[in-house]
């Protein structure tokens, strides 16, 4: 027990001296292992999101993707981005485990971010290219588009410019920042 508390403590310290991404996310992986957050991120079973929907969605989105029915994956997409789906954006998820929220979550986004790279290369009959560019400007509009917020004034400063850097570093830097 004692041991296991000055490893979180070490591993902690470890997590606010990190000089990139991948040292803090080998390190958040660490304490999620040693702390069982780990084993909940991959198990089933979680009354912060509705799975079996989230396993529909990416059954049906690779069903559309194999027959090339880019009408019918549309719908699932749209159905999908504009509900929300599965609670996905649930806070609660995202407090749980240093390194990430549940393996299903990202499994979704990833089906997601192929389907929409899927409609984007492949024709749509009967849906001229001014259509499709607006069905991805609608999902855009409903789905966001990430922002840094940075509060707290200068005391937070220098924390700031670590974050901002390691997300730029990452390539994952947003156009929109306040």
């Amino acid at each position: 027990m004692r041991d296991t508390k000055k490893q979180r403590r070490e591993l902690e310290k470890q997590l606010t001296e990190a000089s990139s991404y991948k040292h803090w996310l080998a390190t958040a992986t660490n304490l999620d292992e040693l702390e069982g957050t780990l084993a909940w991120r991959e198990e089933d079973g979680c009354e912060l999101l509705h799975e079996a929907l989230i396993r529909d969605h990416i059954t049906a989105m690779k069903r559309c993707r194999d027959k090339g029915d880019t009408r019918a994956l549309t719908r699932v997409l749209q159905e999908g981005l504009y509900r929300h789906l599965g609670e996905i954006g649930n806070p609660d998820l995202y407090a749980i485990a240093w390194s990430g929220t549940k393996v299903l979550v990202s499994e979704f986004l990833d089906e997601v971010e192929r389907s929409m790279n899927f409609l984007c290369d492949n024709p749509m009959p009967g849906v001229s290219d001014q259509q499709k560019l607006r069905l991805f400007r609608d999902a855009e509009r409903v789905y966001g588009r990430p922002a840094l917020m940075l509060s707290g004034g200068a005391a937070f400063g220098i924390y700031h410019i670590g974050v901002t850097r390691a997300l730029w570093q990452e390539g994952l830097l947003p156009d929109v920042i306040a």
